[in-house]
């Protein structure tokens, strides 16, 4: 439930009530400046926090409020008075800067001022495995930005090129994908005047899934959410989307899949009204896997 000028919240439907309310919350004011000191107008502030007041018993996934800088870098988010939330402050071609404002801390008179740095330009080569350039890649660079994660996106041009501005100094975590290739990570260092980063695209590999009842009724509208399995002597970043949402089955009950990485993931299955299921090391490719959900009982 989302009301203009308040804290947006999160009812289950289950225990929705006639009369719910929706919190005035605490109203934090920033002002945005560049490292000159002029005001950063259009920056992008966006700030996250738990869905309930104990996080530890809540597994949905923040709650989220956006505001726009004005002309004079100023905007206001409102937050809840009773948890910790975690900002974003986004412009172009600036770095994205995190912020981690505690429940306990007063609302101040001023407003708190956020400056952001120009950042760094890294410069990206994506090829396919027989060397040749590969146009209309997604490529999405990682990196921390306080407790967060800053993320900022580029397409590949014609020669497989690409340039992410913006970056901190340090560590960056490089991701690549295009439709009929597999996602590809590759860790990097942001720093002045670096040669471009060789991203190599390789074929993606399929995965096929049947979920079917205990009776063999096909299973439609089955959520399946998948964790690649560590891989620790690679020494770089899971290579799958970050953001992708969780697949679903078919009216048939089947999943196809395609653009995975050769490895192995675990399948985490759920749909209302049946237990969750878990297929375990499952590695894309040939073979068609089998899942079966069991109804819980009424």
């Amino acid at each position: 439930i989302d009301v203009e000028g308040r804290v947006p919240v999160r009812v289950p439907v289950a225990t929705l009530a006639e009369r719910t309310a929706v919190p005035a919350g605490v109203a934090r004011a920033l002002r945005v400046t560049d490292e000159t000191g002029a005001a950063v107008a259009g920056a992008q502030v966006r700030a996250r926090f738990a869905s309930a007041a104990s996080p530890e018993r809540e597994t949905a996934s923040p709650l989220e409020v956006l505001a726009t800088t004005d002309v004079d870098g100023r905007a206001v988010v409102r937050l809840p008075a009773d948890r910790d939330a975690d900002v974003l402050v986004e412009a172009k071609d600036l770095v994205v800067e995190g912020l981690h404002l505690t429940a306990s801390d007063a609302a101040p008179a001023a407003p708190l001022e956020v400056r952001i740095a120009r950042g760094i330009e890294v410069r990206v080569d994506v090829r396919d495995e027989k060397g040749a350039p590969v146009a209309g890649a997604d490529v999405l660079a990682l990196s921390a930005a306080d407790r967060s994660t800053a993320r900022r996106h580029a397409t590949s041009d014609a020669r497989g090129a690409a340039s992410i501005a913006g970056l901190r100094p340090g560590r960056v975590e490089l991701l690549a994908h295009r439709a009929g290739l597999a996602w590809t990570a590759v860790t990097t260092s942001a720093a002045p005047g670096a040669p471009p980063v060789v991203v190599t695209l390789k074929a993606g590999k399929r995965l096929a899934l049947v979920v079917e009842d205990p009776s063999g009724v096909p299973l439609p509208g089955v959520a399946v959410r998948s964790v690649a399995r560590a891989d620790a002597a690679s020494g770089v970043p899971d290579p799958s989307d970050p953001d992708a949402a969780p697949w679903e089955t078919d009216a048939h009950g089947v999943l196809l899949v395609d653009d995975l990485p050769d490895r192995e993931f675990d399948l985490y299955l759920t749909k209302a009204g049946h237990g969750e299921e878990i297929v375990a090391r499952v590695r894309p490719g040939g073979a068609t896997w089998y899942a079966t959900l069991v109804p819980t009982p009424k």
